[in-house]
């Protein structure tokens, strides 16, 4: 990798996840919240699958409704991000926000802000000058 490719961060979080299930499971529905909780691994799979086609991403971690990767900012990888999405989303019906930054704790950040402004969408950081 060359000194122009910029190295970014992108944290991803499945919106309402938690909330979703403890209703399920507060009402009784063990069933439905079961469902969720496969469906849910099977995206972070399907998402992991996808990623392995990129040899200049690397996966930080992986678990829950969570997904922290490592990537060059490149069209492609704008593209790839988009993917992840709506793999999570067509999988599991809920939607995904994501943070991206040029450090984890940027893309921690602007995670929290794409959640804070609305929930379902990619933040990224601001184009200052």
């Amino acid at each position: 990798m060359d000194n122009t490719q910029k190295i970014k961060f992108a944290f991803f979080d499945g919106d309402n996840v938690g909330v979703a299930i403890e209703k399920m499971l507060t009402i009784g529905d063990i069933s439905k919240a079961q469902k969720l909780s496969t469906a849910i691994k099977e995206a972070l799979g399907l998402m992991e699958n996808e990623i392995k086609k990129y040899n200049s991403v690397e996966i930080i971690i992986i678990g829950g409704d969570d997904l922290l990767i490592k990537f060059i900012d490149t069209d492609i990888h704008q593209q790839l991000i988009k993917n992840l999405i709506q793999i999570f989303e067509t999988t599991t019906s809920l939607s995904m926000s994501c943070g991206i930054g040029d450090s984890i704790n940027e893309a921690i950040y602007n995670l929290h802000l794409a959640k804070l402004f609305g929930k379902a969408q990619v933040y990224t950081p601001s184009k200052t000058g």
